[in-house]
C-alpha cells in the first residue's frame, strides 16, 4: 500500500481488497468515547421543529455543547432521550 500526501488529504494506491474494507469501515465509525453531536438544523429536523424552538430549550431540555461562541451542538443521545420521554422512539 502506498500513501502519499496531497495537501489535507491521504491518497491510497495499491491497497488490497481487505486493507480497502478496513479502512473504509474505520472512517464511517465515531471514534470510540466521543459523543455524536449534532447541529442544531440536525435537532429541529428529528423532532419537527423551528431551530429557533430548538434555542429556547437550551438549558432546560437540551444542554448544548459549546464549540465556539457562535457554534452549538448537541449530544445526540440527549436527543434519543428527549424523543423515548415523549415516546416518539
Amino acid at each position: 500500500m502506498n500513501i502519499t500526501e496531497a495537501g489535507s488529504t491521504l491518497v491510497l494506491s495499491d491497497t488490497t481488497p481487505e486493507e480497502k474494507k478496513r479502512i473504509l469501515s474505520a472512517i464511517k465509525q465515531p471514534a470510540e468515547g466521543k459523543p455524536r453531536l449534532l447541529t442544531r438544523k440536525q435537532v429541529a429536523d428529528i423532532l419537527c421543529l423551528h431551530s429557533g424552538s430548538i434555542k429556547r430549550y437550551d438549558g432546560k431540555l437540551l444542554h448544548p455543547v459549546k464549540i465556539t461562541p457562535r457554534t452549538v451542538r448537541y449530544p445526540a443521545e440527549q436527543v434519543e432521550a428527549l424523543l423515548a420521554q415523549r415516546g416518539v422512539a
